[in-house]
Order: C-alpha cells, then sequence, then structure tokens
C-alpha cells in the first residue's frame, strides 16, 4: 500500500490512481491493511462481499476485459455510489476555478471515475512472477511494469522469440563466412 492517501483537488488523479492500483494488487490476506489505510476515507464502507467483487470486476476490465466488462463494472459502481443517502456530486467553490466534480469520498465512485479515466493506461505485466501485475503504462507501447525483475524477463522473453524466428539463419550466415558484428557490416562490406 502507499504510504498517504491524498485527496486534494491538485492530487486528486494521483489518489484514484493509487486506490485502484491497491485494489487491484490487493492480494487475498491484504483485507485488514487497505480497510486500516481507506476506511477513513470513504464513508460509508462498503461490505466485504462488496469489496471482493469490485476487486474481481476491476481486475477482469484492467486485464482487457471487453466492453461488455467495463460496462457491467462501471454501472454497478455508479448505482452503489447513488444508492446511500449522500450526494454524488460535490460544489467546489472554495477558490476559483469553481468547480462541481464527483464526491471522492464515496469508494464505488472513485472506482468509476478512476476506472473510466484511467481506462487506457491499465496494464497487466506478463511476468508470471511480479508481486504487482497490476500497473499504469507510461508509454503506449509499454508492455511490462517497470520494475527491474520483470523488465529483465521481458528482454529475455523478446530475446527467445528473437532466436526463435531469426536463430537459424544467423547461424547459417556466421557458418558460411558472414560474420556480421551488427546491423551495419552487410552495408560496408558491398
Amino acid at each position: 500500500m502507499r504510504s498517504s492517501m491524498k485527496i486534494g483537488r491538485k492530487a486528486l488523479g494521483a489518489s484514484l490512481s493509487e486506490v485502484l492500483l491497491d485494489l487491484a494488487n490487493l492480494p487475498a490476506d491484504g483485507w485488514p491493511q487497505f480497510q486500516r489505510h481507506y476506511r477513513h476515507v470513504y464513508i460509508p464502507w462498503p461490505s466485504d462481499e462488496n469489496l471482493v467483487n469490485w476487486r474481481l470486476w476491476l481486475r477482469q476490465v484492467w486485464k482487457g476485459g471487453d466492453d461488455r466488462d467495463v460496462r457491467f463494472a462501471l454501472a454497478a459502481w455508479t448505482r452503489e455510489a447513488t444508492r446511500h443517502d449522500r450526494q454524488s456530486w460535490v460544489l467546489d467553490v472554495s477558490h476559483p476555478p469553481y468547480a462541481v466534480r464527483p464526491n471522492y469520498g464515496i469508494l464505488a465512485l472513485s472506482l468509476a471515475v478512476g476506472t473510466s479515466t484511467l481506462l487506457s493506461k491499465m496494464a497487466f505485466c506478463p511476468n508470471p512472477e511480479c508481486c504487482q501485475p497490476y500497473f499504469f503504462k507510461s508509454r503506449k507501447t509499454q508492455r511490462f511494469c517497470d520494475r527491474p525483475a520483470c523488465s529483465a524477463y521481458g528482454q529475455r522473453e523478446h530475446k527467445k522469440k528473437w532466436w526463435k524466428e531469426h536463430g537459424k539463419e544467423w547461424k547459417e550466415s556466421y557458418k558460411s563466412g558472414e560474420k556480421s558484428r551488427g546491423k551495419h557490416a552487410k552495408a560496408k562490406k558491398a
């Protein structure tokens, strides 16, 4: 879990991403820690059954679920957010620019807004040994999370794939005397 929860106008995006990451990567025995960390922020606190379901839906969406999964999760979270006698929207007139924004004190609404806002950045690390496989991409082509072990795993997988596709051809050219040392070796020879 992250050490601080920032619910402020400027840090709102970061806090939504933290909640999404923490819930998606939550291990089976991590519920008490999640509750201690966030219970004071989200009132009313959802039931344990809801939290388990929400984590399941979030993971399905995060792993690239189809549109039906996304629509189902967003609809369920927004329904849950309006079910209580709390206002789902807050008028922020503390200082300009004035705004009407979602009430981020409702966990279901935070999940819905965060997911709909950050969906294009959500990715699942394909390293089977990744301890927190749900992450946000920092670039469109990113496949693995930023942990060094996962990056190294990705490089090994890329090399295995290259050798499988091109290794035989490379070995034959090497044996035949075309001992090229890089991309430009053939160009210099010609």
